[in-house]
């Protein structure tokens, strides 16, 4: 893909201050288009990518749309990829993670997307929604019990918005990454657990972050406009193992 094709386009990315979605953002500033990310905290300025500090616990979602809009008037497609993870054993599980799990990789995501809906619709152009989803959403993994659940549910939520949307030009798309040795997952992951992990991997290794930019290239393009609802699982072959 040349950058001439998504030199026009401007994309916003959620969660793009850490390792995944660090790389999705220099990838696509790679190819001129306009970045801007979104996070608590930024290590060091990334080349040619606005970098818009933001709490989602503390911040206002509306006021942030209202910021960003202000100045870059359209946005064409958004990626929500915050997410927090824990590895709470389920009998030891309080109300107090749940929610906190649950507020920020759900319903923050929720609020992304409606505030994303509505400025799309309001300037009656097409858009396109991507919401990092998770394999433990459609195969159940054992020590992170609440942070499947809460991808699963955002899962059924981002197909329900992809039906009921993409007829106005707005596409609802789920990327499944495998396993990758992001931070959130370094804390979770023993010796033992990663090789479980890798000997049901048909590819035998573990996801770089650069492994993701193909993928989210293609839904970037226009070539993606008939790409609606769908779960883009990139895991090596991980989840075919268990069929």
């Amino acid at each position: 893909m040349s950058a001439q094709e998504l030199s026009q386009k401007k994309i916003l990315i959620f969660g793009g201050t850490g390792e995944l979605m660090g790389e999705i953002a220099r990838c696509f500033a790679k190819h001129d288009a306009t970045v801007i990310i979104i996070g608590r905290t930024l290590k060091e300025p990334i080349e040619q990518i606005e970098f818009i500090e933001f709490d989602i616990l503390k911040d206002d979602i509306h006021s942030l749309f209202q910021q960003i809009y202000e100045k870059y008037t359209y946005i064409d497609m958004i990626i929500n990829g915050a997410g927090v993870n824990a590895s709470t054993d389920l009998l030891q599980l309080q109300p107090k993670e749940i929610v906190h799990i649950f507020e920020i990789n759900f319903y923050f995501v929720v609020q992304c997307c409606i505030e994303y809906i509505q400025r799309t619709l309001a300037l009656n152009k097409s858009g396109k929604i991507i919401n990092i989803g998770s394999v433990s959403a459609i195969h159940p993994l054992s020590k992170v019990f609440m942070y499947s659940a809460s991808k699963a549910a955002l899962h059924n939520f981002s197909k329900n918005i992809a039906r009921e949307y993409g007829g106005q030009g707005i596409t609802t798309n789920i990327l499944v990454p495998g396993f990758f040795p992001a931070e959130q997952n370094k804390k979770i992951l023993d010796a033992e657990r990663k090789q479980t992990i890798l000997n049901e991997t048909p590819v035998n290794r573990f996801g770089k972050p650069s492994d993701l930019n193909g993928m989210m290239l293609l839904l970037a393009s226009d070539d993606s406009s008939f790409i609606n609802g769908a779960e883009l699982v990139i895991d090596g072959g991980f989840c075919i193992t268990k069929i």
